[in-house]
Protein backbone atom coordinates (compact mmCIF):
# COMPACT_ATOMS: atom_id res chain seq x y z
CA UNK A 1 0.00 0.00 0.00
CA UNK A 2 3.11 2.03 0.88
CA UNK A 3 4.13 1.56 -2.44
CA UNK A 4 0.99 2.62 -4.22
CA UNK A 5 0.59 6.01 -1.94
CA UNK A 6 3.79 6.90 -2.83
CA UNK A 7 3.64 6.23 -6.77
CA UNK A 8 0.07 8.23 -6.56
CA UNK A 9 1.87 10.87 -4.72
CA UNK A 10 4.65 11.14 -7.12
CA UNK A 11 2.15 11.07 -9.76
CA UNK A 12 -0.31 14.07 -8.18
CA UNK A 13 2.73 15.91 -7.94
CA UNK A 14 4.04 15.28 -11.45
CA UNK A 15 0.19 16.39 -12.75
CA UNK A 16 0.54 19.66 -10.03
CA UNK A 17 4.10 20.77 -11.46
CA UNK A 18 2.92 20.12 -15.58
CA UNK A 19 -0.57 22.06 -14.44
CA UNK A 20 2.17 25.13 -13.17
CA UNK A 21 4.40 24.60 -16.14
CA UNK A 22 1.44 25.01 -18.52
CA UNK A 23 0.23 28.08 -16.78
CA UNK A 24 3.42 29.80 -16.68
CA UNK A 25 4.35 28.77 -20.40
CA UNK A 26 0.56 30.61 -20.70
CA UNK A 27 1.55 33.89 -18.86
CA UNK A 28 4.81 33.79 -20.51
CA UNK A 29 3.43 34.04 -23.88
CA UNK A 30 0.48 36.60 -22.73
CA UNK A 31 3.16 38.48 -21.43
CA UNK A 32 5.57 38.27 -25.00
CA UNK A 33 2.49 38.89 -26.41
CA UNK A 34 1.21 42.18 -24.98
CA UNK A 35 5.30 43.04 -24.97
CA UNK A 36 4.97 42.74 -29.03
CA UNK A 37 2.28 44.75 -28.85
CA UNK A 38 3.43 47.65 -26.97
CA UNK A 39 6.40 48.03 -28.87
CA UNK A 40 4.27 47.97 -31.68
CA UNK A 41 2.38 50.65 -30.68
CA UNK A 42 5.43 52.48 -29.25
CA UNK A 43 6.82 52.32 -33.19
CA UNK A 44 3.70 53.71 -34.87
CA UNK A 45 3.84 56.74 -32.02
CA UNK A 46 7.32 57.42 -33.65
CA UNK A 47 6.20 57.05 -36.69
CA UNK A 48 3.43 59.71 -36.44
CA UNK A 49 6.27 62.13 -34.51
CA UNK A 50 8.32 61.44 -37.58
CA UNK A 51 6.01 62.47 -40.15
CA UNK A 52 4.86 65.74 -37.94
CA UNK A 53 8.39 66.87 -37.65
CA UNK A 54 8.87 66.05 -41.73
CA UNK A 55 5.75 68.34 -42.44
CA UNK A 56 6.96 71.08 -40.21
CA UNK A 57 10.79 70.85 -41.35
CA UNK A 58 8.97 70.99 -45.12
CA UNK A 59 7.27 74.28 -44.50
CA UNK A 60 10.41 76.01 -43.39
CA UNK A 61 11.96 74.79 -46.08
CA UNK A 62 9.77 76.22 -48.61
CA UNK A 63 8.84 78.93 -46.71
CA UNK A 64 12.56 80.10 -46.59
CA UNK A 65 12.41 81.04 -50.65
CA UNK A 66 10.45 83.85 -52.24
CA UNK A 67 10.47 87.21 -52.40
CA UNK A 68 6.30 87.90 -50.84
CA UNK A 69 4.16 86.20 -48.39
CA UNK A 70 2.00 84.34 -51.54
CA UNK A 71 5.56 82.84 -53.07
CA UNK A 72 6.72 81.55 -49.39
CA UNK A 73 3.22 80.31 -48.67
CA UNK A 74 2.72 78.69 -51.85
CA UNK A 75 6.76 77.07 -51.76
CA UNK A 76 6.00 75.74 -49.03
CA UNK A 77 2.75 74.48 -50.37
CA UNK A 78 4.83 72.71 -52.82
CA UNK A 79 7.15 71.32 -50.41
CA UNK A 80 4.73 69.29 -48.70
CA UNK A 81 2.60 68.14 -52.03
CA UNK A 82 6.30 66.62 -52.69
CA UNK A 83 6.66 65.55 -49.66
CA UNK A 84 3.52 63.34 -50.03
CA UNK A 85 4.39 61.92 -53.23
CA UNK A 86 7.55 60.61 -51.60
CA UNK A 87 5.60 59.33 -48.58
CA UNK A 88 4.81 55.14 -49.11
CA UNK A 89 1.62 54.46 -51.56
CA UNK A 90 -1.32 53.16 -49.20
CA UNK A 91 0.26 53.81 -45.81
CA UNK A 92 0.27 57.78 -45.59
CA UNK A 93 -1.09 60.92 -46.89
CA UNK A 94 -0.72 64.72 -45.84
CA UNK A 95 -3.82 66.73 -45.84
CA UNK A 96 -5.25 70.25 -44.94
CA UNK A 97 -8.56 70.64 -43.88
CA UNK A 98 -11.34 71.81 -41.67
CA UNK A 99 -11.97 68.75 -39.70
CA UNK A 100 -14.86 68.59 -36.83
CA UNK A 101 -13.57 66.91 -33.80
CA UNK A 102 -15.73 63.84 -33.76
CA UNK A 103 -14.02 63.81 -37.25
CA UNK A 104 -10.62 63.88 -35.78
CA UNK A 105 -11.75 61.50 -33.57
CA UNK A 106 -13.26 58.72 -35.85
CA UNK A 107 -10.53 59.08 -38.65
CA UNK A 108 -8.24 56.58 -37.19
CA UNK A 109 -10.85 54.06 -36.82
CA UNK A 110 -12.24 54.50 -40.52
CA UNK A 111 -8.34 54.22 -41.50
CA UNK A 112 -8.29 51.04 -40.04
CA UNK A 113 -11.61 49.92 -41.57
CA UNK A 114 -10.85 50.78 -44.71
CA UNK A 115 -6.92 49.25 -44.28
CA UNK A 116 -5.48 52.43 -45.97
CA UNK A 117 -5.18 56.55 -45.32
CA UNK A 118 -8.05 58.76 -45.32
CA UNK A 119 -8.94 62.70 -45.06
CA UNK A 120 -11.94 64.09 -44.11
CA UNK A 121 -14.90 65.69 -45.38
CA UNK A 122 -13.64 69.21 -45.43
CA UNK A 123 -10.14 68.25 -46.41
CA UNK A 124 -7.76 68.12 -49.34
CA UNK A 125 -4.91 66.45 -49.97
CA UNK A 126 -1.48 68.25 -49.79
CA UNK A 127 -0.69 67.28 -53.78
CA UNK A 128 -4.27 68.80 -54.64
CA UNK A 129 -4.62 72.18 -56.90
CA UNK A 130 -6.73 74.68 -57.56
CA UNK A 131 -7.28 77.36 -59.62
CA UNK A 132 -6.77 81.43 -58.14
CA UNK A 133 -8.23 84.16 -60.49
CA UNK A 134 -6.91 87.63 -59.59
CA UNK A 135 -8.20 90.77 -60.41
CA UNK A 136 -5.90 93.53 -59.16
CA UNK A 137 -3.88 95.10 -60.66
CA UNK A 138 -4.54 93.10 -63.85
CA UNK A 139 -6.62 89.82 -64.25
CA UNK A 140 -4.63 86.93 -63.79
CA UNK A 141 -5.14 82.97 -63.85
CA UNK A 142 -2.66 80.70 -61.75
CA UNK A 143 -2.61 77.23 -60.46
CA UNK A 144 -1.14 76.83 -57.12
CA UNK A 145 -2.02 74.29 -54.12
CA UNK A 146 -5.18 73.67 -52.52
CA UNK A 147 -3.09 73.67 -49.19
CA UNK A 148 -2.06 77.38 -49.37
CA UNK A 149 -4.87 78.26 -48.34
CA UNK A 150 -4.32 76.82 -44.62
CA UNK A 151 -0.72 78.65 -44.49
CA UNK A 152 0.54 82.10 -43.53
CA UNK A 153 3.67 83.90 -43.68
CA UNK A 154 4.92 86.60 -41.18
CA UNK A 155 8.10 87.84 -42.40
CA UNK A 156 8.74 90.10 -39.83
CA UNK A 157 9.24 87.42 -37.56
CA UNK A 158 10.11 85.10 -40.01
CA UNK A 159 7.63 82.29 -39.18
CA UNK A 160 4.76 79.92 -41.63
CA UNK A 161 2.34 78.61 -39.90
CA UNK A 162 -1.13 77.08 -39.84
CA UNK A 163 -3.88 80.58 -40.22
CA UNK A 164 -6.75 81.09 -42.22
CA UNK A 165 -4.93 84.14 -43.19
CA UNK A 166 -3.76 81.87 -46.02
CA UNK A 167 -7.61 82.98 -47.63
CA UNK A 168 -5.86 85.74 -48.31
CA UNK A 169 -3.80 84.90 -51.06
CA UNK A 170 -6.84 82.45 -52.99
CA UNK A 171 -9.75 83.68 -51.78
CA UNK A 172 -10.83 79.80 -52.08
CA UNK A 173 -14.75 78.76 -52.71
CA UNK A 174 -14.44 75.51 -51.12
CA UNK A 175 -12.25 76.10 -48.07
CA UNK A 176 -14.50 79.77 -47.38
CA UNK A 177 -17.85 77.81 -47.56
CA UNK A 178 -15.88 75.29 -44.59
CA UNK A 179 -14.08 77.88 -42.59
CA UNK A 180 -16.70 77.83 -39.70
CA UNK A 181 -17.48 74.38 -39.82
CA UNK A 182 -14.20 73.77 -37.82
CA UNK A 183 -10.21 74.66 -36.66
CA UNK A 184 -7.63 74.86 -39.64
CA UNK A 185 -5.20 71.84 -39.47
CA UNK A 186 -2.33 70.29 -41.60
CA UNK A 187 -2.65 66.36 -40.97
CA UNK A 188 -0.98 63.14 -41.86
CA UNK A 189 -3.17 59.80 -41.85
CA UNK A 190 -1.03 56.65 -40.90
CA UNK A 191 -1.88 53.48 -41.49
CA UNK A 192 0.00 50.65 -40.31
CA UNK A 193 0.17 47.53 -42.57
CA UNK A 194 1.50 45.00 -40.07
CA UNK A 195 -0.77 46.19 -37.34
CA UNK A 196 -3.39 47.48 -39.11
CA UNK A 197 -3.85 50.26 -36.90
CA UNK A 198 -4.95 53.70 -38.42
CA UNK A 199 -3.66 56.96 -36.72
CA UNK A 200 -3.41 60.49 -37.57
CA UNK A 201 -0.85 63.17 -36.76
CA UNK A 202 -2.41 66.45 -36.51
CA UNK A 203 -0.60 70.40 -36.70
CA UNK A 204 -3.59 72.55 -35.69
CA UNK A 205 -4.27 76.30 -36.68
CA UNK A 206 -2.08 78.73 -34.35
CA UNK A 207 0.90 76.09 -35.21
CA UNK A 208 4.60 78.62 -36.47
CA UNK A 209 7.46 77.47 -37.65
CA UNK A 210 10.63 79.62 -38.19
CA UNK A 211 11.79 79.56 -41.19
CA UNK A 212 15.13 81.65 -41.14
Amino acid sequence: MRGLASILLVFVAAVALLSLMGVNSSTREHSMQTSSYVLELERIYYAKLDFKHAVLQSLARGASDGNTREERAENAAGKLAALNEYLPRGEAEIWCGIPTEGELQDLPRRISRAGKPLKCSSCWSASQKTIVVEQFPVERTSVVHKCISFLDVDKVSGRIGISKGGLFFTKDVDVLGAQFSGKFVLGVSYYDKVTGIGSIAVIPEGTWVDYR
